[in-house]
């Protein structure tokens, strides 16, 4: 990814409309309505657009020469870090949300998230069973604010988030809730996030010539 645009409102560093940031929290809208997707029921459960969530990092690919902004996020097969341009064009409709300016992020803090992406890669999300046996916690969002001191085996999506933002980012977004019980539009109406952005675009100028990564070998910036 270049790291000049020649549109106005859209950043130097990126081609994006705003600056993303490490421990940024990627909220996608939801894009398919078919009864037989999961996020149809979350979505009309929670009473929201948002049914998944991400974390923001930092990394360069194998033959890659430029950092790419980059997002983690987990579903029933694992893991994911890909580019977040990619997200983009391929139609994501996607929100990004930032804690407070008083919070300050630490390069200490951005090795912990880097780390723990390295660490971590065999976590899986859960399996259609396995989610509808959450969808309760999902869709009422019960639990309390205790939340226990190792890795769990398994996370959704904004359970993860949370769990990153809290463990390797010192900052709990929202302090209320387990990472557990911790849904999408927890984040978006229950939390101390700001909207960085409602609608993550790119500039076209970069989006016609984007490419994606030559390799699968990464190396997150610490």
């Amino acid at each position: 990814m270049g790291r000049s645009s020649t549109q106005e409102g859209f950043t130097q560093m990126s081609g994006f409309n705003v600056e993303v940031k490490p421990f940024d929290h990627v909220l996608y809208h939801i894009t398919n309505y078919w009864p037989w997707h999961t996020s149809i029921w979350i979505a009309l459960g929670q009473w929201s657009y948002y049914t998944h969530g991400g974390i923001v990092l930092r990394g360069n690919y194998e033959g890659d020469t430029e950092t790419r902004d980059l997002v983690m996020d987990i579903t029933a097969s694992g893991v994911h870090i890909r580019p977040l341009a990619s997200d983009v064009i391929n139609g994501s409709n996607m929100m990004i949300m930032r804690a407070p300016a008083s919070h300050v992020y630490t390069k200490e803090h951005i090795a912990k998230l880097a780390k723990f992406a390295w660490e971590n890669q065999e976590l899986t999300g859960y399996s259609i069973p396995g989610l509808l046996s959450q969808l309760w916690y999902l869709i009422v969002g019960i639990g309390s604010s205790e939340d226990p001191p190792y890795v769990p085996s398994r996370f959704i999506c904004t359970q993860m988030s949370s769990y990153v933002d809290r463990v390797c980012g010192e900052h709990d977004p929202c302090p209320r809730r387990r990472d557990a019980v911790t849904r999408p539009v927890d984040l978006v109406r229950h939390s101390d996030l700001e909207i960085v952005t409602e609608r993550l675009t790119l500039a076209k100028t970069l989006a016609s010539c984007y490419r994606p990564p030559r390799s699968r070998r990464m190396q997150l910036a610490e």
